[in-house]
């Protein structure tokens, strides 16, 4: 929804496709009196395409350009897994942020070609600052208290583009949208002492260990900086003593054993957040625009269908 409302406002040349391929695919488009645009659906998870004699092959993506910018939406990407990427694009990497409820972004990237509102330097893994006439904030899960610089919390949002509330749904709209008009997007993320906001991960979706709370998506990170792991999910795990505890889903890419996998990831974070559990599986199940389907790998968890 954002991004139609950002063609929109670009008077840009939108193409809507009926269903998206999980498969890595370039879809060209070259339409006569429009200028040159190129779209892809990527698995970034396997590399850029290459030629036979092992050039960067981007012969799909008609009038591309290097020193142009590419987008990334809907789904949080890894460093590891966008580099290789940006790297033989030669391009700058766009994030944003939005929701179908405001129904606009949020926050906008910056730099002189991504925001012409307010160039300023690009942080890699941010999705910008505050979209014009928009306010963010973070605040305490618990308390609802707002939060400073580097502390992570629920993302709120108050702007124009807001919506006035869920049709017919009056005890939804009131949990969401705060009589302050803060809407509460139950997303879990932090600003940085320049006011760039990182989105780390739902709030629906951390996990509860002894009082702490670990977002998965951190762990996931951590476990794909492992050289033998090509994949990696992270769901809680029912524990009589702690509640829940981390258990990671794990594609590999060359054998390796779940202890080395768990104290590679013990080395690298708090006590609080190691990983407990392994499971190795074929592959990750993800909705088409690549996230993690976590509830369908706790319920196969639960019923054993790994």
């Amino acid at each position: 929804m954002p991004g139609s409302f950002t063609a929109i406002l670009g008077a840009a040349f939108m193409v809507c496709l009926s269903a998206t391929s999980a498969t890595a695919q370039w879809i060209t488009l070259q339409t006569p009196g429009i200028p040159r645009t190129a779209s892809g659906l990527v698995d970034l998870s396997a590399p850029p395409p290459r030629t036979s004699d092992g050039t960067p092959d981007f012969s799909g993506l008609w009038g591309w350009q290097p020193g142009r910018y590419f987008g990334t939406v809907a789904a949080d990407l890894k460093p590891e897994e966008i580099a290789p990427w940006a790297q033989e694009l030669r391009a700058g990497r766009m994030e944003a942020y939005g929701r179908d409820d405001p129904a606009m972004y949020d926050c906008l990237p910056q730099g002189p070609r991504m925001n012409m509102f307010a160039p300023l330097p690009v942080k890699f893994g941010s999705v910008g600052v505050p979209a014009p006439n928009t306010e963010c904030k973070i605040v305490d899960l618990e308390t609802g208290e707002p939060l400073g610089a580097g502390e992570k919390g629920e993302v709120c949002v108050r702007g124009p583009q807001i919506m006035t509330g869920y049709l017919n749904k009056p005890e939804a709209t009131a949990q969401t949208i705060d009589v302050e008009g803060w809407l509460h997007t139950g997303d879990i993320g932090y600003f940085d002492e320049d006011g760039h906001f990182f989105i780390v991960d739902r709030a629906k979706e951390l996990i509860k260990y002894k009082g702490f709370q670990v977002p998965p998506a951190e762990l996931e990170a951590v476990l794909l900086t492992h050289p033998c792991v090509a994949d990696a999910a992270v769901i809680p795990y029912p524990d009589d003593e702690a509640g829940e505890v981390p258990k990671g889903i794990i594609v590999l890419r060359e054998p390796v054993e779940p202890e080395a996998i768990m104290a590679f990831v013990a080395e690298r974070v708090a006590p609080h957040k190691r990983i407990r559990h392994l499971e190795f599986v074929d592959k990750i199940p993800k909705s088409p625009s690549g996230k993690i389907l976590r509830r369908v790998l706790v319920e196969m968890d639960r019923t054993k269908v790994f």
